[in-house]
């Protein structure tokens, strides 16, 4: 009798353990797969898959090519940071979202976003997924408030975003307001409080811009964070400087090998122990690298891979480039305050005309080092995901919010229209997806959101429950499994810039009274707010240095490419994003 007891529980057991696993391969075959999603700030397509400079090393987004299909034809919906994100954030074209600049309230700051929009993060929360992010993936500090946090109430984000070390002294406390400094290193919340409450701090805290301690003490006085670059090794201990910050703190450094970590290296931290320690669900990781924005600080191992001897310039900068760009574009442009356009041609006249030149070299030695320093922080969070049980069950998916110009068309900087602002990398790998092919067609990082959604088996309209809008972008997958075929996507990417950025706009700004341009398989296709275009035939210009938007023969093309940009901006109404400052009982 005993032993048949002992038997009979055995099969019971067994029993139990079979109808476990049956349960778990069932949901394992229901779940999408997991989601590690890494976003450079200001990383243009200096990679070497996409070409865009012959001397840059990165072995590890090079290998992750080679495992997945590289975009070669993306383009960000926005070429300057905040707008970018947003729009990638949201999955919604910035005529959609009518942000057009730095200036307007910012929508996703207004207290009732949330009840208005899905972000990915948002809706991946809710979805049941294990949601972490880490360093920039909202501008800075400007995700809603909640979003960066569990049901629980618990913080399910860290480092938050900062493009230091910065030069300091022991003083620079005063520039910050205490409230300001509790909120960002210790409750981490967004400033979500009214129009603009809170945004002098976050600035502050980010990059010290407007202090004394924006530009390194080795370079002119009349230069700034944007134009800055050392290597760690020379500590800022001149012009009222005492050594290197960071958070708020001193920044520690007495070699190479004994050192405090810098941002982008604690986010690599962070994520690959999250992917060691292991989740219960499937999983969705933002990582968001803050390299190579400026100021471009970095370790002196990364500048000695670029010897200045050797160091090639871009091969787009060529005299005169200028000559024949549309009016509205061009140095005329006057934005004092917000850095676009006029701002990428004062930095290049400062960097232009250092050491007769050599500035210009020594910034881009910076930024590939940069560059090369963000490569190995994707190389150590690659390995923590290829030596984790998710290795073969995990998009990967790496691109970056918008280009850079470092010196093409007289520029340092992003906010134009032209391929090296708008042009950035796109590498995608994973289950299912084809191993090193490229895709030349054109797609955009609102494309993104879709492709998340697609991939994980949720709804295509996250917004619907909310009355929200539709994404405006198309998922990839098609292209992802047959990178020659055909997808639901358009034929052009779009982009658009802002014109009035220094405006201050409290209504709804109008969608067609911006620049835009949109990109093709071979040609870009420039209009300004007041009609004035551009046309590059990219397969025999890739430069962009003949526009030949007067050329007769071109007329059928250029009418052709307006249309399709027309298309994309009429296709609806732009949501009443303003809502989201509205309390919904007052509605």
């Amino acid at each position: 009798m005993t032993m048949i007891k002992k038997l009979t529980g055995l099969v019971l057991a067994y029993l139990i353990l079979a109808s476990a696993l049956q349960c778990a391969v069932a949901q394992k075959e229901k779940e999408g797969p997991n989601i590690l999603y890494i976003i450079c700030d200001d990383l243009n397509d200096y990679i070497g898959v996409t070409g865009g400079h012959p001397q840059a090393i990165t072995p590890n987004l090079d290998r992750l090519a080679q495992s997945g299909i590289s975009f070669t034809n993306t383009a960000c919906n926005y070429p300057v940071c905040m707008a970018s994100r947003a729009s990638m954030i949201y999955g919604l074209y910035p005529h959609t979202e009518q942000f057009f600049d730095v200036k307007s309230p910012l929508f996703h700051q207004g207290p009732y976003v949330r009840e208005r929009l899905h972000s990915y993060i948002e809706y991946f929360k809710k979805s049941g997924y294990a949601v972490y992010g880490a360093g920039k993936i909202y501008h800075n500090l400007m995700a809603p408030e909640g979003t960066w946090s569990d049901d629980e109430g618990n913080s399910i984000y860290s480092v938050p975003p900062n493009w230091g070390p910065f030069p300091g002294d022991g003083k620079m406390n005063a520039t910050l307001t205490e409230p300001a400094k509790e909120e960002y290193l210790a409750k981490q919340q967004y400033f979500a409080h009214g129009e603009f409450e809170g945004m002098q701090s976050m600035w502050t805290l980010s990059s010290l811009d407007g202090t004394p301690f924006d530009n390194h003490p080795k370079l002119p006085e009349d230069f700034n964070s944007g134009t800055a670059y050392a290597s760690l090794d020379e500590i800022p201990n001149s012009n009222g400087c005492d050594g290197w910050y960071l958070y708020d703190k001193p920044y520690r450094y007495n070699n190479e090998d004994d050192r405090d970590p810098m941002p982008d290296e604690m986010t690599a931290e962070f994520i690959c122990g999250l992917i060691e320690k292991g989740f219960d669900r499937p999983f969705m990781l933002s990582v968001g690298i803050v390299r190579p924005h400026t100021p471009l600080y970095v370790p002196k191992k990364y500048m000695d891979l670029y010897p200045l001897e050797t160091l090639q310039m871009p091969l787009g900068i060529k005299e005169g480039d200028i000559s024949d760009i549309a009016e509205d574009l061009g140095r005329n442009r006057n934005k004092p305050k917000i850095p676009y356009g006029s701002h990428g041609f004062h930095e290049y006249d400062l960097l232009n005309g250092y050491k007769e030149g050599e500035g210009m070299r020594e910034f881009l030695q910076a930024y590939l080092a940069c560059i090369t320093f963000v490569d190995e922080q994707v190389g150590k969070i690659l390995e923590a995901l290829e030596s984790s049980p998710y290795a073969d069950n995990t998009l990967i998916v790496f691109t970056s919010d918008n280009g850079y110009h470092i010196g093409e068309k007289e520029q340092v900087f992003k906010g134009s229209l032209w391929e090296e602002s708008c042009r950035i990398p796109l590498i995608i790998a994973g289950p299912g997806i084809k191993a090193g092919e490229v895709c030349s067609l054109p797609v955009s990082l609102v494309d993104l959101y879709p492709t998340f959604l697609d991939y994980s088996g949720l709804s295509a309209h996250p917004n619907k429950e909310l009355g929200g809008p539709e994404l405006d972008g198309y998922s990839l997958r098609p292209l992802l499994e047959n990178p020659q075929g055909v997808w639901d996507g358009p034929e052009v990417s779009l982009s658009a810039l802002g014109s009035d950025a220094n405006h201050h706009h409290k209504t709804k700004p109008d969608k067609h009274a911006q620049h835009y341009s949109v990109r093709s398989e071979r040609y870009r296709y420039i209009r300004s707010a007041s009609g004035q275009e551009e046309l590059y035939d990219m397969k025999e210009d890739p430069h962009c240095w003949t526009n030949i938007a007067g050329d007769p023969e071109m007329k059928p093309m250029k009418e052709n490419l307006f249309a399709q940009m027309m298309e994309l901006i009429d296709r609806r109404e732009p949501y009443e994003i303003f809502q989201c400052w509205i309390d919904p009982q007052e509605r």
